[in-house]
């Protein structure tokens, strides 16, 4: 199996490490892909750094085998914006497969964010894809923003969240009966 982690914000790419160091995602073998996708939603992304050319975030990187600059790869357009066709997004995933050294074996996907672009399209285009949502703050706590489609909606296994309110569970995708797995401060 692959694993694609997307993230756009410091604090969700400490999530993920996190979440990898305390076992709330799957260990992965030797030889399975890990990648590391960054997305950089700033208003205007070309003056800011992106997470992976920052000090912290060149630390945070190495536990991934490879970055990808999702800005990079769907630029001119900002990943906030960036949606993709039915018809297009196969199409799309066999090449970023290729292109990101996938394989062509089960692919588990871990996103920030999952009810808007960048995430939400990135389910789409990998759409046989596992999912596992990170939230990373106090968001997890509250009910779902934005409708996730069914189709999305049943993929989804677990919801790693920050445990920063011990005992309070996260209602953030109860609708889909996900699995809560706490990420330890």
């Amino acid at each position: 199996m692959a694993r694609l982690t997307l993230v756009s914000t410091p604090l969700a790419a400490m999530t993920a490490r996190a979440a990898q160091l305390h076992g709330a995602l799957a260990p992965l073998l030797p030889h399975e892909p890990n990648v590391l996708v960054v997305a950089n939603n700033a208003p205007i992304p070309e003056i800011v750094a992106p997470i992976h050319r920052t000090a912290a975030g060149k630390w945070l990187a190495q536990a991934w085998d490879r970055v990808v600059d999702l800005n990079a790869e769907l630029f001119p357009c900002h990943p906030a914006a960036w949606r993709v066709a039915d018809d297009a997004a196969p199409t799309l995933a066999r090449a970023w497969r290729r292109a990101w050294g996938l394989g062509d074996g089960p692919l588990h996907l871990v996103i920030e964010g999952l009810g808007m672009p960048p995430g939400a399209t990135l389910a789409k285009v990998f759409a046989d894809a596992r999912l596992t949502v990170l939230a990373e703050g106090l968001t997890g706590y509250g009910p779902t923003r934005c409708p996730v489609p069914a189709q999305v909606g049943e993929r989804i296994e677990t919801l790693a969240y920050l445990e920063l309110i011990p005992a309070l569970r996260p209602v953030l995708l109860s609708e889909h009966a996900v699995q809560l797995t706490p990420v330890p401060l």
